[in-house]
């Protein structure tokens, strides 16, 4: 997948494209070369219908509503009508009964056409043919345009019957009477002159006037045709080319949309001898120029032979889209709004692309690819993210709440990511949630989640051992200091004991607070409770007992004296004064 690199000036606002990977169905044959799409079974889903080149048949896919296909029913035009060789495949409502059918070229010399109609069901009836016109060998019935070209009775034809040389490439035009019977337009078919061999064919009102023209890609003279329409079924001859030189070489397909928001159909066409597109500008009147870096490279070798249109990227401008056969890729070429485009931004598809056809398959509102792959025969259906979705970092688990991960970036210019609870935050113990989205500058948005298992323990919280302390007598209490230690891997937040507290900020792996309060005299209980950042708390105990008065343990000793005074020594844990000078009898008479 590409990286959004801006190469030219504003490109940077551009929004990138996002594609889901690629899932690729088998179609029941081989070598499918031709795609389109529509609602056939009118379940409101869009299925897809396959030509298979290489068994001559026609697929049909369905939907089951989340972009997912099987095979329905396959057309057998081998036993059907041998020695047809299918081209194109177009789908529309051709005798208005509200259900899509189909329109397939025949590239043998037969030169016709065949109209399939639908039963209202997703099947389709037996094909009818219609011939294109005689022309000479060289010529083939390729590709296909639909559009009122009368202005009555509903949708009609236009195939670009191609040819090598000069004089033997031709448009045919087939009118619909309204049930979906066709019959040849006055002066049809007429000469692609002055563009020859044309590949592709598309319908738009490229002059203003109403009626709808008709563009065709010659691969043979290196440009594009624009015939006018003249309101009738038929068109003005001979058409004004545009060449695709010196730039572009060998047209294979073309598309028309407005490119640059002026209300008008431009044209851009893929080139395949150059791998890239040229794009053509309409002044309104049917007048063509090419914008500022046209062509606009496809990447190496990517040999592009179709090519669509539509808003990849959901900002509101119609980009561009190329199967590549030679890169087994997709190229989405994204629009500046100016009809300006930006480097490929490139997703894989199974091997040999060749056709290409856009809807929403999935139901998202967001517009998605569907390719015929000829080499690998099957189809590549790649749905479409409009905003590549973030990649969110593995789950975590972690032994400590204040968790900081990685948080995930955009490599798309004016995509910004968010993650909640954000990157720094605190988690609570078990598991979180984390949600990270993707929005671009015009709000849309993608996700991705991952798992924060926060594992942490409570702290581990030491007392002192129990506090005896003695007062003096009439004393009735006794200040006392004492420490409590805490530990936690992450960190201690508190402290409390008795009432009161200390915090520790930024939490401390060892905690060690010192409280120096009074106590009355008797036992007292504390109880010290450590807290961590996750609220885990621990408690220890431990007693502090206040004694009054003389101990109990005071043993008196008698001192043997060699002369004797007028005093008297007690060994105590209490220091006696004797007033030896003041000693009286009990008759008051001094000793």
């Amino acid at each position: 997948m590409a990286v959004c690199i801006p190469v030219r000036k504003g490109e940077s606002n551009l929004a990138c494209p996002f594609f889901q990977p690629s899932v690729e169905y088998n179609t029941g044959g081989t070598s499918p070369s031709s795609i389109t799409s529509a609602d056939f079974n009118k379940d409101g889903r869009i299925d897809l219908a396959v030509v298979d080149i290489g068994s001559n048949d026609v697929s049909i896919l369905l939907n089951n509503g989340s972009g997912v296909f099987s095979v329905s029913q396959t057309i057998p035009f081998s036993t059907l009508f041998p020695g047809s060789v299918l081209g194109q495949i177009a789908a529309a409502d051709f005798n208005g009964d509200g259900s899509s059918d189909l329109a397939v070229t025949d590239q043998s010399s037969n030169n016709r056409v065949f109209i399939l109609f639908n039963n209202g069901d997703g099947t389709f009836a037996a094909p009818v043919a219609y011939s294109t016109g005689v022309f000479p060998v060289v010529s083939e019935s390729f590709a296909i345009a639909i559009g009122d070209f009368d202005g009555v009775n509903g949708l009609d034809l236009a195939i670009a019957n191609r040819g090598q040389l000069a004089g033997t490439s031709f448009i045919t035009v087939l009118l619909n009477d309204g049930s979906g019977v066709f019959s040849m337009a006055p002066g049809s078919p007429f000469d692609t002159n002055p563009g020859l061999a044309p590949t592709d064919i598309v319908a738009a009102d490229y002059n203003g006037d109403g009626k709808l023209d008709l563009a065709t890609a010659n691969r043979d003279t290196n440009d594009v045709t624009v015939f006018s329409g003249n309101g009738n079924g038929t068109f003005q001859t001979p058409g004004v080319s545009f060449s695709v030189l010196p730039g572009g070489s060998s047209p294979s397909s073309l598309v028309s949309a407005d490119l640059n928001g002026d209300g008008v159909p431009d044209i851009a066409v893929a080139n395949n001898a150059t791998s890239n597109v040229t794009v053509f500008l309409n002044d309104g009147f049917g007048s063509f120029t090419e914008p500022m870096g046209s062509p606009f490279s496809l990447g190496t070798d990517a040999f592009p032979f179709d090519i669509a249109a539509a808003d990849f990227n959901c900002d509101g401008f119609i980009d561009l889209a190329t199967p590549n056969e030679g890169s087994d890729n997709v190229s989405v070429l994204i629009n500046d709004g100016t009809g300006e485009f930006s480097t490929p931004f490139q997703f894989p598809t199974g091997a040999g692309p060749f056709s290409i056809t856009v809807a929403d398959f999935n139901g998202d509102g967001r517009v998605d690819i569907a390719t015929a792959n000829e080499d690998s025969s099957n189809v590549s259906v790649l749905l479409n993210g409009c905003v590549q979705p973030p990649t969110c970092p593995p789950d975590m688990v972690v032994p400590c709440p204040i968790v900081n991960y990685p948080t995930p970036v955009s490599l798309c210019p004016g995509v910004t990511v968010t993650c909640f609870p954000p990157s720094g935050s605190l988690f609570p113990v078990g598991d979180t949630d984390v949600t990270c989205t993707a929005q671009d500058i015009f709000g849309n948005t993608e996700v991705c989640s991952f798992t924060i298992t926060v594992m942490d323990e409570p702290p581990t919280i030491t007392c002192p051992e129990d506090i005896t302390v003695l007062v003096l007598p009439g004393q009735t209490s006794a200040t006392v200091t004492y420490e409590v230690t805490a530990t936690d891997i992450c960190g201690v937040t508190s402290i409390t004991c008795h009432g009161i507290t200390r915090s520790f900020s930024p939490p401390a792996p060892i905690a060690v607070a010192t409280f120096t309060m009074d106590f009355p005299v008797g036992m007292t209980m504390l109880t010290c409770t450590a807290r961590d950042q996750s609220g885990n708390m621990a408690s220890c105990s431990f007693v502090v007992t206040v004694t009054s008065g003389v101990s109990n343990s005071i043993q008196p000793e008698i001192i043997r004296v060699k002369k004797v005074y007028d005093w008297v020594v007690f060994q105590s844990n209490f220091r006696l004064i004797l007033d030896l000078n003041r000693s009286h009898d009990d008759q008051g008479n001094q000793k």
